[in-house]
């Protein structure tokens, strides 16, 4: 077998975070007969010891993957926004990022174009738009905006002339690729000097909460937060202009370097690899426990699910035979996948138009992005508020991986002997140095992280690390 590495830095060593030894090549719906023929494979997620890189390692031969995204199986994984309006959300994020950054028009490249939607709505605003993907989504781009404009093809180095393009643009395509450095050698090439280019990838941040239980499988390669991702492009010349950590994205401008353009410097030592690690394992654990109290508990004979996702499918890959059997429904606004099948499981997919509660005890949310949609959908329909139940709504969330590493930062520059790992119940009997003029540094210095106003009362109520997490969360910084 072939020595892992890790995708950006070459590393050799990893941390292993979860691990499947039977897990469906492709999660989304497919036809009764697709879904009992669908192959299985190990899945195993881990993280770069030395670049904090979340990654699948033991990779399947990418000829396996490539079919895929050729093939009209993978249509089903990303429904038609022209056709359906599903996801129209989340692009309408990514436009409001682009639309932040105030360019002047020019020539502009999506890549992974998918059904067009993006490109229709740039070419509306004035932009020269072109487009390449392998899907068969392609046709309904090549009908809005001309096969001149559209390729059906992989892209690669040598599809466009070099240095063809203002703005090159790439959507959910990062995350599945073997070779990003390639691949972003081949972006470079294509964009004219001082030019740009917009990513938006999964935000692993979003995922760390959860544990990225449902979304970790076969055709997502990578897991970016916004350090690894800068280190990547800061590694072919480009410097970051512009970002945000959403969720369930991560979105970013960077600009190709030229000779007057500095790059920047990402910081990573202060990116805490085991701390990231354990929040995640933490956070599958937690998912997995919720998943077997639901389908242990013997009030729950008749459980329908809303969401034929990723998670649903992890969800029923966990279960028994015996637990799986509980599921009688299976609900989903998409259209494009009525009558399909999550793999693993009988219950064909139906719209909830017709939505009946007395048929099941409780019906489970199986989308971590849409929860309070979806629950205010179910009770407008009429189903018991009491009825419904979510992996993530109606509890505290978690403080954010992001957040704990901002507060592990004013802590190491505030307290010199805090140097890596802390406990929440530590204070001044524990840190040596912290007395009045410390805390009085420290508060000066979460005010400026932060961006906040403590009153005396606050200032007052620090007496441990765990004191801080409470006055946060309690300022809406999770």
């Amino acid at each position: 077998m072939t020595q892992n590495r890790c995708l950006i830095c070459k590393n050799t060593s990893f941390i292993e975070i979860i691990h499947h030894d039977y897990f469906p090549f492709v999660v989304c719906p497919l036809s009764e007969q697709g879904s009992r023929q669908i192959d299985h494979f190990p899945l195993t997620i881990s993280i770069c010891d030395n670049c904090s890189l979340v990654q699948q390692i033991n990779l399947l031969p990418i000829e396996e993957l490539d079919h895929v995204y050729g093939n009209e199986i993978y249509g089903c994984l990303s429904s038609s926004p022209c056709l359906t309006g599903m996801g129209v959300r989340e692009i309408k994020k990514f436009q409001s990022f682009f639309d932040e950054c105030n360019l002047s028009f020019g020539k502009l490249l999506e890549i992974g174009c998918y059904d067009g939607y993006l490109l229709l709505q740039w070419q509306k605003r004035g932009w020269n738009v072109y487009g390449c993907d392998p899907s068969p989504a392609t046709k309904t781009a090549i009908e809005n905006i001309g096969e001149k404009k559209i390729l059906n093809e992989f892209f690669t180095k040598d599809t466009f002339p070099s240095e063809s393009f203002d703005v090159i643009v790439f959507r959910n395509l990062l995350e599945h690729l073997y070779d990003p450095h390639s691949f972003i050698q081949s972006v470079s090439r294509c964009l004219r000097p001082a030019g740009r280019i917009f990513v938006d990838v999964p935000n692993v941040y979003a995922l760390a909460d959860i544990g990225g239980f449902g979304t970790f499988f076969h055709q997502h390669i990578s897991y970016f937060s916004v350090q690894t991702l800068s280190q990547l492009l800061i590694m072919h010349g480009f410097t970051i202009e512009h970002y945000q950590e959403g969720c369930p994205n991560l979105f970013l401008c960077a600009v190709k370097k030229t000779k007057d353009l500095q790059s920047n410097v990402i910081d990573m030592q202060s990116f805490q690899i085991m701390q990231e690690k354990e929040v995640l394992v933490q956070g599958i654990q937690r998912t997995k426990d919720k998943i077997s109290a639901i389908f242990t508990n013997l009030d729950y004979q008749n459980i329908a699910i809303f969401g034929a996702s990723g998670l649903a499918t992890s969800m029923v890959e966990y279960l028994d035979k015996k637990l799986s059997a509980k599921i009688k429904y299976v609900f989903d606004n998409d259209s494009f996948k009525q009558g399909k099948f999550i793999c693993g499981c009988n219950i064909p997919i139906t719209m909830p138009d017709q939505i009946d509660d007395s048929n099941f005890d409780v019906i489970l949310i199986t989308t971590y992005f849409f929860e309070k949609e979806i629950s205010d959908q179910l009770i407008e329909l009429g189903i018991n508020e009491n009825k419904i139940i979510t992996f993530t709504q109606n509890k505290t969330e978690p403080m954010s991986v992001k957040v704990k590493k901002d507060i592990q930062q004013v802590l190491s520059s505030v307290f010199l002997s805090i140097e890596g790992e802390f406990e929440e119940e530590w204070g001044s009997d524990q840190i040596e140095e912290w007395d009045s003029m410390t805390h009085l540094d420290l508060v000066m210095t979460l005010g400026e992280k932060f961006n906040i106003t403590l009153d005396f009362e606050e200032v007052m109520a620090i007496g441990t690390i765990g004191d801080i997490f409470s006055i946060l969360e309690k300022k809406g910084i999770k």
